[in-house]
């Protein structure tokens, strides 16, 4: 189902002549239309697009973020790239700019450590369940060690990231497999 613009432009560009353009600009209305009952209706991804949305302007500097890299960059700091690299020289200048890189690898580390968590107990529920039914009724394992033995280990890991997410043993010691 076509529009009828979009029917005009076709018929335009067939004749051979170029099609009438359109230009379409979004308009956001501070107050909210209420329905019929008089609720206001507002999704509860209002609020997330609104924060993952880029701004045409830095809230920083005022100025046009209009490079490739200035979308990275505000999802990730909330200003443009011009802005993130005053921002980084001045913390290298203060010497605070370690502080902020250990305290960048310290999230990601805890987040590493989630996700492989996280991913464990995938693993863990899909080697509880390897039992194969067959037609007959029968169980059928399909070339798996002894699945008790995995369970014991992924059960062990688990442990052992709870206990780096609870600050008792430290990524060093959570890499290398010991406790010291």
């Amino acid at each position: 189902m076509s529009t009828k613009h979009e029917e005009k432009a076709l018929q335009s560009i067939l004749r051979g002549e170029a099609p009438e353009k359109k230009i379409m600009v979004g308009y956001q209305s501070n107050k909210k239309e209420p329905n019929k009952d008089g609720k206001t209706i507002e999704s509860p991804l209002t609020d997330i697009m609104k924060e993952a949305r880029m701004p045409w302007f830095c809230p920083k500097c005022d100025k046009i973020m209009k490079k490739r890299v200035d979308d990275k960059y505000w999802l990730r700091y909330k200003m443009c790239l011009d802005c993130w690299s005053v921002k980084e020289t001045k913390m290298k200048i203060d010497g605070t700019w370690q502080e902020y890189e250990d305290e960048q690898d310290k999230l990601f580390r805890l987040s590493r450590a989630k996700e492989i968590r996280a991913e464990l107990v995938g693993y863990l529920s899909m080697v509880k369940g390897q039992d194969i039914a067959q037609e007959s009724g029968d169980l059928e394992r399909w070339g798996m060690q002894n699945p008790k033995d995995i369970v014991n280990t992924i059960n062990n890991e688990i442990k052992r990231i709870d206990s780096f997410l609870n600050d008792e043993i430290t990524w060093q010691e959570l890499s290398d497999g010991q406790k010291s």
